[in-house]
């Protein structure tokens, strides 16, 4: 297996399948389509993948200098802090999801046991959703905006399965669904949101 950091020209031109006189157009689609197939989030565990991911990303960054070799000083200087800022901006979101949609299933999972399948989903969905979101935002072509956009998008599909998962809930046991708007706050933690659910559910189970 060839090591990342030790990888020469022409075994870099062979793992993204290019020429030597490849254009800036050709790389970019080579490395997109070899990120997309080997991106660690979406093979976890996979250390194979995950070897090939950071030699993909290092050949990339390593061929891709042949078309900044006119710019200026200033020129670069801007464009790294540019993508600088980008990447800050990027990662910070991504904190912002983690940190939202943080579960470590407790007792709290168990007492969702009757309606366990769709407890269950409603899960399975924020994981493979947030894997995706994550691989999105981290293409070459997304600006702040694109960014941007895209998370307005995350943040309102998150909102429907929330609502979703309680209209479930409450026509399990019953409630009125007019608890839905005095329960969900999207700007909760997960098993905050979680927390809230079971204790309308125990404050009715007490007024029966």
């Amino acid at each position: 297996m060839i090591k990342p950091d030790k990888m020469t020209r022409q075994e870099m031109l062979d793992l993204l399948g290019l020429k030597p006189n490849y254009t800036k157009e050709e790389i970019k689609k080579a490395y997109r389509k070899m990120a997309k197939d080997n991106h660690p989030d979406l093979h976890p565990g996979d250390k194979e993948k995950e070897t090939i991911f950071k030699c993909a990303s290092n050949a990339y960054e390593e061929l891709i200098k042949k078309f900044k070799k006119n710019t200026t000083h200033n020129s670069n200087y801007y464009e790294n802090t540019e993508q600088e800022e980008l990447k800050a901006y990027r990662t910070s979101i991504l904190k912002e999801i983690e940190s939202l949609i943080e579960y470590t299933p407790t007792n709290s999972q168990e007492k969702f046991n009757d309606i366990k399948e769709e407890f269950e989903k409603l899960l399975e969905n924020l994981k493979k959703n947030i894997v995706k979101f994550a691989f999105k935002i981290s293409s070459f072509s997304m600006t702040k905006q694109t960014i941007t956009v895209e998370y307005d998008k995350f943040k309102e599909y998150y909102k429907n399965e929330l609502t979703s998962f309680a209209k479930k809930f409450f026509t399990k046991y019953y409630i009125d669904e007019k608890e839905i708007k005095e329960t969900i706050d999207y700007n909760a933690k997960l098993s905050d949101y979680f927390d809230k659910l079971l204790e309308i559910k125990n404050k009715y189970s007490k007024e029966e």
